[in-house]
């Protein structure tokens, strides 16, 4: 098995540096400098194209990641003091989206709480009375 070098931007760059040298000082193919000096031809093509830069390997976008207005909502939803501190949760907060018609997992939501800090994070109680009459209601479906 061949053992490659890996090299540096700054290394590549000035590899780049020295072939162009080299082919101006000695007026011979580039394929016989780049053969003289161990490069492929391949490789220093590639080098040429991206300048001797590393390309990331990090994706640009990210394909999954929630949208930035239910992304809003969500957190609107987990900031909003009148409710009590269950319904803050990212179950909740998803049964309520869903119920909304806004499809999202309670994965996505939780994502979301963590990405902003505040997916432990718990807001007041209200402190309500209620009467014998009344019962309290458990699960709202209202968007604010």
């Amino acid at each position: 098995m061949k053992h490659y070098n890996v090299l540096s931007d700054y290394e590549k760059q000035k590899k780049l540096q020295e072939i162009d040298e080299e082919y101006g000082r000695i007026k011979r193919d580039k394929y016989w400098v780049l053969k003289r000096m161990g490069i492929p031809r391949s490789t220093y093509y590639d080098w040429l194209k991206t300048g001797g830069v590393t390309k990331s390997r990090f994706p640009k976008t990210v394909g999954n990641k929630t949208p930035k207005t239910i992304e809003n909502i969500i957190l609107k939803m987990r900031d909003d003091i009148g409710i009590y501190r269950s319904e803050g949760s990212f179950l909740d907060i998803t049964d309520k989206l869903n119920c909304n018609e806004i499809m999202i997992t309670k994965n996505g939501v939780w994502s979301v709480l963590r990405r902003h800090s505040k997916n432990r994070q718990f807001s007041e109680v209200k402190k309500n009375i209620y009467y014998l009459s009344e019962k309290p209601t458990i699960f709202r479906c209202s968007l604010y």
